[in-house]
């Protein structure tokens, strides 16, 4: 796995836990089978294979996926961070809200500095942002600080 590969299915675990959902890894116990197996609220299940915006299904994936079809099953293939976004959009705007998870919300009263909950570091919030709740989530890239529905 290339770097760049690495860094979209990280990239791709993030978005899908904001989401709501659980994405794991599939081992390869079998050629071709799709990287990932992705839970979400409501018995929701996806199996999607991850590319790189230059990336291609490979004949042994192609395979795969046509017999998975064959059995009534589909396999998303999501090229990039703009097949995985549009996927997510998609998904959030059929559904319900991503839930929230209990023990990690703060109100803020003022112009503050939040911590963050998993690696301690600190971000001051414009006094625009008085009184809304937030929810501390995946530091990666630390915009994990999000505004939650009041």
């Amino acid at each position: 796995m290339t770097a760049l590969e690495a860094a979209l299915e990280g990239y791709f675990v993030k978005k899908v836990r904001l989401a709501g959902g659980k994405a794991s890894k599939v081992a390869p116990v079998e050629k071709g089978m799709p990287d990932r197996l992705v839970l979400m609220p409501g018995g929701k299940i996806y199996l999607v294979e991850l590319k790189t915006d230059t990336g291609r299904v490979s004949p042994a994936q192609a395979l795969w996926h046509e017999r998975a079809a064959a059995l009534g099953t589909q396999v998303l293939v999501l090229s990039g961070i703009a097949g995985i976004d549009a996927w997510i959009r998609q998904l959030m705007s059929a559904g319900d809200p991503p839930p929230r998870r209990p023990g990690r919300k703060k109100t803020i009263a003022g112009p503050v500095e939040v911590t963050c909950n998993t690696c301690g570091r600190s971000r001051k919030l414009p006094s625009e942002f008085a009184g809304r709740t937030w929810l501390s989530e995946l530091h990666a890239g630390h915009d994990h600080l999000m505004a939650a529905a009041s």
